[in-house]
């Protein structure tokens, strides 16, 4: 055991004279290496501090891309600093606006719901008539999926700093689903034409349907959000009637082979539409114009997909005159050429439906021996005798209704006094054209308050 003893002991005292010697080499580095001197050790010189960058100046609208680059983030800062409601009240104030720059602001639904330069934008989405230049071309989407890396997209669009049209390029970036988006204009607008860009809103509808199903279109173009100016879209079924109407959602249910399809000059134009070829046409007509509250000259494109057409048409200015004589007249056309196409008893069975009339606008047939067979307003008259005084005198003592159901295919004029469903049921006087057509005779009339 001694052995082993002595054995330990040289090893561990190696280690300490080690420790020590290694100490010393430490100390005298420290003292300084200059033979054993007193003299202080000079500290270091502490490095001047190196200056920051300047900042690199803002670009300068000579780069116009850069500087819409720009324009966008500072947008997107103020977002992230300041939170949406901030941001959204600084981009709708006209303030914001820098000569031909703007910046607007979608929601992730492609809704806009910031826009300095037009607030009438604000609601309206960039996937409906909005998304579409002049040209037809479709950008809407390309804005509504912009990464959050940024996107160019191009289009034609208004320039509020010439009032003219122009090519714009537009910087688009998504930040926490909400896309900020500005753009710079350049030289004169590409293939711009009204007709381009109403077939671009029809095929822009037909997109939806394609890629997001056709129920998922019908909701959208329902919606104030899908229209702009006086565009919207209409989806009929096969048989005419309305699904969905972006400008008058009081007309989804009613038909085209109703008054829906009928115009104040008395032209039948529900029956052409729906002759058109699948791939589209053009149907002209008179009709309302939500942009201005009064009737103009339509220009409608009609495109057949998924068993439905898409309308959508352009309003030509200039007033036009209300015939409420060739609208009777036309009105009984549309539903003698509803009876060749469906058959007699087919238009029997339509016209006592809702979609068959609007206002005081609908026909009423009257069949062979005499009877009122159809009339949608008021069911509770089916049954009446033409033939019978008690149920064709009017409230002035006028036996009339033998006169409606002797009428030739040529057609007559009746007048007469009778409720009128538009007012309430008030008796006015009513102008009405009745004509045979086959087994049935077929009327319509306006009323004269």
């Amino acid at each position: 055991m001694g052995n082993v003893r002595s054995g330990v002991r040289p090893a561990a005292s190696v280690r300490r004279f080690a420790g020590l010697g290694l100490a010393a080499v430490l100390a005298a580095a420290l003292a300084g290496c200059d033979g054993g001197s007193d003299s202080p050790t000079t500290p270091a010189p502490i490095p001047a501090p190196v200056p920051a960058p300047a900042p690199a100046p803002p670009p300068s609208k000579d780069d116009p891309a850069a500087f819409t680059q720009a324009f966008v983030q500072r947008a997107v800062d103020l977002f992230e600093a300041e939170g949406l409601e901030a941001t959204l009240a600084a981009y709708n104030d006209p303030a914001s606006v820098d000569e031909s720059w703007y910046v607007f602001v979608m929601d992730a639904e492609g809704v806009i719901i910031a826009h300095a330069t037009v607030p009438e934008n604000v609601g309206a989405s960039v996937l409906g008539p909005l998304g579409v230049d002049s040209a037809g071309h479709v950008f809407g989407p390309a804005l509504a999926a912009a990464p959050e890396d940024g996107v160019w997209v191009d289009y034609n669009y208004f320039n509020p700093a010439t009032g003219d049209e122009g090519i714009k390029h537009t910087w688009a970036v998504r930040r926490d689903g909400i896309v900020f988006a500005s753009g710079w204009y350049e030289g004169a607008p590409t293939d711009s034409s009204i007709e381009a860009q109403t077939q671009g809103v029809v095929r822009q509808a037909v997109g939806w349907v394609r890629e997001r199903r056709l129920e998922a279109a019908l909701d959208f173009y329902a919606t104030r959000a899908s229209t702009s100016g006086p565009w919207y879209v209409v989806f009929l079924d096969a048989a005419g009637v309305a699904v969905s109407h972006g400008g008058s959602p009081a007309l989804v249910g009613k038909s085209i082979f109703g008054p829906l399809g009928l115009d104040v000059t008395g032209k039948a134009f529900g029956a052409e539409m729906l002759s058109l070829p699948p791939e589209g046409g053009w149907v002209d007509y008179a009709y309302l114009n939500p942009a201005t509250g009064e009737q103009g000259t339509k220009h409608s494109w009609a495109q057949f997909e998924a068993g439905h057409w898409i309308v959508s048409g352009w309003y030509e200015s200039g007033a036009v005159e209300d015939d409420p004589a060739a609208r009777a007249v036309g009105f009984v056309g549309l539903a003698t050429r509803y009876a060749d196409a469906h058959g007699e008893d087919a238009a029997v069975a339509f016209y006592n439906t809702d979609a068959s009339w609007l206002g005081s606008w609908y026909v009423f047939i009257i069949d062979a021996d005499g009877i009122l067979v159809a009339i949608a307003p008021a069911p509770d008259k089916l049954g009446l005798d033409a033939y019978d005084p008690e149920d064709g005198t009017d409230i002035k003592g006028h036996f009339y209704a033998p006169k409606l159901a002797e009428a030739t295919e040529e057609g007559v004029w009746v007048t007469y006094w009778q409720p009128n469903p538009a007012a309430g049921g008030e008796q006015q006087l009513k102008h009405t054209f009745a004509r045979r057509h086959g087994n049935l005779v077929f009327a319509s009339g306006y009323y004269v308050e």
